[in-house]
């Protein structure tokens, strides 16, 4: 505290806080008043630093706002187009987007505006005409009731030798997908669509019968056929492959048809089975020669994990066991 007096009557102290204020008091007679008079603190932080601080406080900002909207976006479900163009592109291994974007556009205008149930397999033309099958057409895989089977063998053999519609560009795609369009939208739906087990002109159902037609169709020399031998019938004649395929395999286009049959321990069929021998040989265009093997389910585990790169699409299926 500093003090200043002046004559006897009156005082003026001068008293400073620690608060950057400073208070002036005068004492006489019985007049007595106080003023407060604000300073500058010498102790206060420099402007400059203030401003780091605040441009520090900003960047965080930024950056935590920059994290919290690519998480977000990671989080969301990815949508059917995108997932359409992201399977396109692995598929292709290249980063032909646009490509991938025209196949999309051309793919959505089969079914896009229509009513889930009027989507005819004709509707699909325009989009097979424009992704045609590539593989070596006698090397084509067709099955039934074999799924998981036949397509850990085709996938999984060191040598691509076999190919089913799924190991295909537009089946490798829209493999377990569903999707619908609406009347009078221009959207994809894949919500309240109807999937493959609903009979009818569905968007699914009829792009499926409209792709095993033209993979039939592409066809040629010897192919194959995995069945399985634990169902009573195998050559089932609800089946895609009975009521789609195997009629749209021409002689002189074709020339045999391997019947790979997939026994187990509870196989109840065999080649001898009228099933096949009766039902299926009269569905195959007789000029088609036939052959049926039985194949153990570990026999085919054996070949898809097979180094051998020197065969044909069933050559280890059908190599005499040592």
């Amino acid at each position: 505290m500093y003090g200043v007096q002046e004559g006897k009557s009156n005082k003026v102290e001068i008293m400073t806080t620690s608060y950057t204020a400073v208070q002036i008091q005068t004492h006489g007679g019985r007049n007595e008043d106080t003023v407060s008079v604000h300073v500058p603190d010498t102790e206060t932080e420099p402007p400059q630093n203030k401003r780091r601080w605040i441009g520090g406080t900003i960047a965080v900002t930024v950056v935590a706002a920059i994290i919290a909207v690519v998480i977000w976006r990671t989080c969301q479900p990815e949508t059917f187009s995108k997932r359409f163009i992201r399977k396109c592109l692995e598929y292709k291994k290249d980063n032909n987007e646009s490509y991938c974007q025209h196949v999309f556009d051309v793919f959505e205008r089969a079914y896009v505006g229509k009513p889930e149930s009027k989507v005819s397999v004709e509707d699909y033309d325009d989009l097979m005409a424009e992704v045609p099958f590539n593989h070596p057409c006698h090397q084509t895989m067709f099955w039934s009731k074999t799924n998981e089977l036949v397509h850990k063998y085709t996938k999984d053999k060191g040598k691509k030798d076999c190919f089913t519609q799924e190991d295909a560009l537009l089946g490798n795609i829209l493999d377990n997908e569903t999707w619908c369009g609406k009347e009078g939208s221009n959207e994809t739906f894949t919500d309240g669509c109807q999937g493959l087990n609903y009979t009818g002109n569905t968007a699914v159902l009829s792009f499926w019968n409209r792709a095993s037609a033209a993979f039939a169709e592409y066809a040629c020399g010897e192919v194959t056929v995995m069945l399985d031998g634990s169902l009573e019938i195998p050559f089932n004649p609800n089946s895609t492959f009975a009521r789609v395929e195997i009629r749209r395999l021409k002689y002189p286009k074709v020339t045999k048809l391997n019947v790979i049959l997939v026994t187990g321990d509870k196989n109840v069929s065999n080649c001898n089975a009228d099933n096949l021998k009766i039902d299926l040989r009269k569905a195959l265009d007789s000029n088609i020669l036939y052959s049926c093997n039985e194949v153990t389910e570990s026999r085919v585990a054996d070949c898809s994990s097979s180094s051998d790169t020197d065969v044909g699409c069933v050559a280890c299926l059908l190599k005499p066991t040592e």
